[in-house]
């Protein structure tokens, strides 16, 4: 898996992240293990008041109760472990929880995998006893199943439901020079200003190109040329698969 972020953008200013090797690097774009070794070192190069970050973590030990008993929290987890505290941050993410939906059988129950873990199934997955493989949803690591599948040469049949946002968009790396790749384009900060974004501030240039219709025509065209870029690279005209994609 490749990360989607130039590694300048990605590291912290006070911890620079190392320029991968230009022999694992995708345009200037890195695989994920690089980033888990830069995120395990940076919580390791400070100390505060005598511990690291890494310190201060406690791993394999999901919560099992959560209290709150005169203004303090108290906080149980399945190891016995129990902390008290005055404020309590829930950082779980929004998917940390599988979404996997009900599926009735009768005489066949087929082994559901979440992506989640992929990885960890991938020898069950190139094995030959599975021959065929169905994929729901259309999210990006719906793409990196497809994609990892297909290169064990397996039969795939790809469900995304019609009444959704449809799939992920796949985007062309490719940037004009100096640039290295297509996502140092959108990070431009002309560009951010032509991205419909609440995070941008309404300044003059953010009212010109979306409250001025001459400003809106620019930004349209703008769009539409990238749009018409990424549409042919993906070559979606090639086969009635590909279509349904489009």
């Amino acid at each position: 898996m490749m990360t989607q972020t130039p590694a300048d953008m990605l590291g912290y200013s006070c911890y620079p992240m190392p320029t991968p090797s230009k022999e694992e690097s995708f345009y200037d774009l890195f695989p994920g293990h690089n980033v888990a070794s830069y995120l395990e070192a940076f919580s390791m190069h400070k100390t505060f008041a005598g511990k690291t970050i890494k310190d201060r973590i406690i791993f394999e030990s999901p919560v099992s109760n959560v209290t709150k008993v005169d203004n303090l929290w108290n906080v149980e987890t399945c190891t016995g472990t129990a902390f008290t505290c005055r404020k309590l941050i829930i950082a779980t993410g929004l998917t940390s929880t599988p979404n996997i939906p009900p599926f009735p059988s009768k005489d066949f129950t087929p082994p559901i995998i979440h992506t989640r873990d992929l990885a960890a199934n991938t020898p069950f997955l190139s094995s030959p006893e599975v021959k065929s493989v169905l994929i729901l949803g259309g999210s990006k690591s719906a793409f990196d199943t497809v994609v990892l599948l297909s290169s064990l040469n397996k039969s795939i049949t790809w469900a995304i439901r019609t009444n959704g946002q449809g799939p992920a968009l796949p985007a062309n790396p490719d940037a004009p020079w100096p640039l290295s790749n297509s996502h140092e384009i959108i990070s431009m900060r002309l560009v951010s200003k032509m991205s419909p974004c609440i995070f941008e501030p309404l300044d003059a240039l953010t009212r010109f190109f979306h409250c001025n219709s001459i400003g809106i025509k620019m930004v349209d065209a703008m769009w539409a040329a990238i749009d018409g870029m990424w549409r042919k690279t993906a070559g979606y005209e090639r086969s009635e698969s590909m279509q349904n994609l489009k």
